[in-house]
């Protein structure tokens, strides 16, 4: 990135299941263990080690365009939204 940031970084959620459900509906991230690449990816460690903090998220951003990776986390974060307020409805 022009600016100096960095392609891979990492998110903590409020909760496991939040994590999970961003993990699940990322429609250009795939799910890896390992963040090298030219796709972006998406690894929750907990998957794989118990002892890894289950709200965590690691992200690594590929070679996708910026626009469709930005329209990708707003459709995510949208319909987080839109099951929380189903979830708090029940």
């Amino acid at each position: 990135h022009p600016e100096g940031f960095g392609a891979v970084f990492a998110i903590r959620f409020k909760c496991k299941d939040t994590a999970l459900f961003v993990a699940r509906h990322l429609g250009l991230h795939r799910f890896a263990t390992s963040l090298g690449g030219v796709e972006s990816l998406v690894d929750w460690r907990h998957g794989w080690d118990a002892t890894a903090d289950p709200t965590l998220l690691r992200v690594s951003v590929g070679l996708e365009g910026f626009d469709d990776l930005a329209r990708d986390w707003a459709q995510t974060l949208l319909a987080l939204n839109d099951h929380m307020v189903a979830q708090a409805k029940i």
